[in-house]
This record gives structure tokens, sequence and C-alpha cells, in this order.
């Protein structure tokens, strides 16, 4: 009987303890975010031969820019912004823009959107949907703008965006 009391004992010990780290409220590791307003992406193709406007378009890809006013939109990308950027709401919003160059056609797509709460930094994930992984065209490549606008970004934020491929019917 003895055992069986220190049994209990030990068993509602552990229990107590075990139950004190579970009324600290923790953050979520995300939170996700809303988009408010997708922009169509645009693409711009290059023969891989073109050294000089494959080596440009290149210097392109994978850079993000957090655009909190009209005269921060990059410049030279070879296809410009119409009003929809450029007569935004600043004051309240802010457009995230990032470039990638790959070698698909593509007719999906979709994003995600988050704040990292533990590494205080906003994401933002683009996927596109692609028949194979094998590239559309072997001689040719392609640079995207993707470009998305969100609730107001403080400028000291970090800010990271990330690409990726999504095929259905991969074998």
């Amino acid at each position: 009987m003895k055992r069986f009391v220190d049994i209990v004992f030990l068993f509602l010990c552990l229990s107590v303890l075990s139950a004190c780290n579970r009324n600290r409220e923790e953050p979520p590791f995300e939170t996700e975010l809303p988009v408010r307003e997708i922009y169509t992406p645009e693409n711009v193709w290059v023969e891989i031969n073109d050294a000089e406007e494959y080596d440009r378009l290149v210097g392109w890809s994978g850079r993000l820019f957090v655009v909190n006013s009209p005269d921060e939109f990059p410049e030279g990308d070879g296809i410009g912004f119409s009003r929809a950027y450029t007569e935004a709401d600043f004051s309240n919003h802010t457009i995230l823009v990032y470039y990638h160059i790959h070698a698909w056609e593509f007719d999906r797509f979709s994003y995600r959107y988050v704040y990292y709460n533990q590494e205080a930094k906003y994401n933002w994930s683009i996927l596109i949907g692609v028949d194979s992984p094998e590239p559309t065209y072997a001689d040719r490549r392609c640079l995207t703008r993707f470009a998305v606008m969100v609730d107001k970004i403080p400028e000291d934020a970090r800010v990271t965006a990330g690409f990726g491929l999504n095929g259905n019917d991969w074998d």
C-alpha cells in the first residue's frame, strides 16, 4: 500500500510541475497578415545568348523593394509602373515589389504574407504553379515582377521574400 501511495504522490507532483508552464502565454510563431491588393505579375523574357540583357535581368533577380512612397519605386527594370502603383494610398499602405528570374511560363500563383513574431520580421512568400519542374524553354529565361499592397510597414522593419514552385502533376 505504501508503494501505491508513493506512486500516486509522485504522479501528483509531476502533474503539478508540468502544469506550471501551461499558464505562460507565448505568442504564436507567426501571424498571418492580409494582402490588400494583388498586382498582376509582369514578365520580361530574354534569350540566354543575349548576354548583356540576360546579365542585366539577372541583376534584378531576388531583389525586394519595400515601397512607402511613389518616389521609392525602382527604375530601369524594363517594365515600369502604372498609376495603379504610383497613385496608391501610401499613408496607410506599403507596396512590396519582388523580382525573380526563372525558366517557366505559369498561370497560377499564390502569396502568403506573415509576421514572424519571435524574429520580428515580415515575410512574403511567392509560389508559382508550373506543369513541370523542367524549364518551359531551354534557351529563354523570364524576369517576373511580383507586387502586393499591404498595410503600412514601418520604415525600419525587417522584410524578406521567398520564391518557390508548385506542381500538382509532377511524377
